[in-house]
């Protein structure tokens, strides 16, 4: 009977522990686990970041990058987390001069998915590249980023007053609500002071015919 209960007894105590092992397991590695979960969402914000290096902005938005990965708060645990082990775990990202904005590292840079790498292969498709980020950040008028860009395109300085008029806003102020302009000076594409506004040598490299 003694021996019969010490049996019992190890059988408990193994499958005990076999328990804690598999619970450890799921909670710490494994495709299906938390840790699993949080890696793919680390590589998934990376490549954010890197898609807009890639396209010339080297000083990127945690709030643009955050609704892009389904956060509407930068300052979501989960999202902060991720931002915090690139940084200090891995070393791919880092702070820059811009308020809750970040910048690649010399390793960022040089472990940019190659699958991320943009070659245009005229002026138009580069532009088409640029209007496609500039959308995807405005929260309001999207449908006006193609427009004006068309209107900046002959790379005069232009009254946004005057452009506002000619995208159909009867207010100036609704237009600059929508944030295009400031977005795109955001990004390096535009410039200019003193309520005029003209696209950026940046988006004129050198090797591309008008």
């Amino acid at each position: 009977m003694v021996k019969s209960n010490k049996v019992a007894s190890l059988k408990a105590t193994k499958k005990t522990s076999s328990a804690k092992a598999t619970k450890k397991k799921s909670s710490t590695g494994g495709s299906g686990g938390k840790n699993g979960k949080f890696e793919a969402v680390k590589d998934a914000v990376f490549r954010s970041i890197c898609e807009q290096f890639t396209m010339g902005v080297k000083e990127v938005s945690k709030i643009d990058v955050g609704l892009e990965n389904g956060y509407t708060n930068p300052r979501t645990e989960t999202f902060t987390k991720v931002l915090k082990s690139l940084q200090d775990d891995e070393g791919l990202i880092q702070n820059c001069g811009k308020k809750d904005h970040v910048a690649l590292t010399a390793k960022g840079e040089k472990n940019v998915p190659s699958d991320l790498a943009f070659q245009p292969k005229s002026l138009s498709d580069l532009h088409d590249k640029y209007i496609t980020l500039i959308t995807k950040k405005v929260k309001g008028g999207q449908n006006k980023v193609r427009p004006l860009w068309d209107i900046l395109m002959d790379r005069e300085e232009h009254c946004i007053e005057q452009v506002a008029k000619r995208l159909g806003y009867g207010n100036p102020r609704s237009f600059l609500n929508t944030k295009i302009i400031q977005t795109m000076k955001e990004a390096g594409f535009a410039e200019g002071g003193n309520g005029k506004v003209n696209l950026a040598d940046k988006c004129f490299p050198a090797g591309f015919a008008m």
